[in-house]
C-alpha cells in the first residue's frame, strides 16, 4: 500500500488489524501497531484503533499486550470494554472479568449498553 503512495488512515488500520487478527498474523499486526504510533494514530488517541489492537492481540494469544493496550487507551467505549471482557473470558480468566467489572462499576460504567455481565453474578 505504502509503496503505491497510499497512506492508510485510521479506518484502514482498523480494517487491516481485524483482517490480520483473523489470520493470527502477529508480525504484520505488530507492524501495523508500530505504523499507527509513527503516524500519530495510536491507541491512546483513537478509541477505534485501540479497540482493534485489543482484539488483535487477544486473537493472537497476547493477552498481556491486549491488556496493556487497553490500559493505555485515553478513551474507552462500550466496544472497548466488551473487547477486554472478551479477552478475559476467552482465556477463562474469570477473576480478571470480575476485576474489570469492578473497575467499570467504580467508573460508573456498569450500566453500559451491551455489557450485560453483572459483577455480582461472576463466580470468584
Amino acid at each position: 500500500m505504502r509503496s503505491e503512495g497510499f497512506l492508510p488512515d485510521a479506518v484502514t488500520l482498523v480494517i487491516l488489524l481485524s483482517c490480520f487478527a483473523s489470520f493470527g498474523d502477529l508480525r504484520v499486526g505488530s507492524s501495523l501497531h508500530a505504523y499507527s504510533i509513527k503516524r500519530s494514530l495510536s491507541s491512546d488517541t483513537n478509541v477505534y484503533i485501540g479497540t482493534a489492537l485489543v482484539h488483535f492481540y487477544a486473537k493472537c494469544g497476547k493477552l498481556g499486550t491486549a491488556r496493556r493496550v487497553f490500559d493505555g487507551m485515553g478513551e474507552k467505549n462500550t466496544v472497548s470494554w466488551n473487547a477486554l471482557i472478551s479477552v478475559c473470558t476467552r482465556d477463562g480468566r474469570w477473576s480478571q472479568v470480575y476485576e474489570v467489572r469492578k473497575l467499570m462499576k467504580l467508573k460508573d460504567l456498569s450500566k453500559l449498553p451491551g455489557c450485560s455481565i453483572e459483577t455480582e453474578s461472576i463466580a470468584r
